[in-house]
């Protein structure tokens, strides 16, 4: 299977394999280059990392000294910035998942509703996320008992 390699001006680099397209880690287009410096701006840059990752990568960057071990730390990044996206992104769907279900709820109050998707935007565990699903589904069929009497 072959991939197509697209280098936009601001120096952002998409691959598209596959039928899909993918943005390629900044830390892995650092890796033509073993330049300490560039490496450490690529690391400063990183989209899905935490500031204490950012900060650990940075301090095992400094005590890189062969080319060898700055190519392992590029590639360790590199991973953990793929799965950090996939992780962010099955977020997102399911929260999207959950906002169309609780827009489809009949009992529950706009205002409620409102209520509900912004609590689920602040969510950061897809357990946070199913609780107040679940939550908003209790709320429903309460709803429903009570218009039903």
């Amino acid at each position: 299977m072959s991939s197509l390699e697209i280098k936009l001006a601001d120096g952002e680099v998409y691959i598209m394999s596959g039928g899909k397209l993918k943005k390629r880690s900044p830390i892995t287009a650092a890796q033509n280059t073993l330049d300490k410096t560039a490496i450490q701006s690529k690391i400063e840059a990183l989209d899905f990392s935490n500031e204490m990752t950012k900060n650990a990568y940075l301090y095992r960057l400094q005590e890189c000294k062969t080319e060898s071990e700055l190519n392992d730390l590029i590639e360790v990044i590199a991973v953990g910035e793929e799965q950090l996206y996939f992780i962010q992104n099955d977020l997102f769907q399911l929260l999207e998942k959950y906002i169309w279900r609780i827009q489809e709820l009949h009992y529950l109050s706009l205002m409620r509703k409102k209520s509900l998707i912004e609590e689920l935007i602040t969510c950061e565990l897809q357990d946070e996320m199913e609780e107040l699903y679940l939550k908003a589904v209790v709320e429903e069929e309460v709803l429903k008992i009570s218009h039903e009497l």
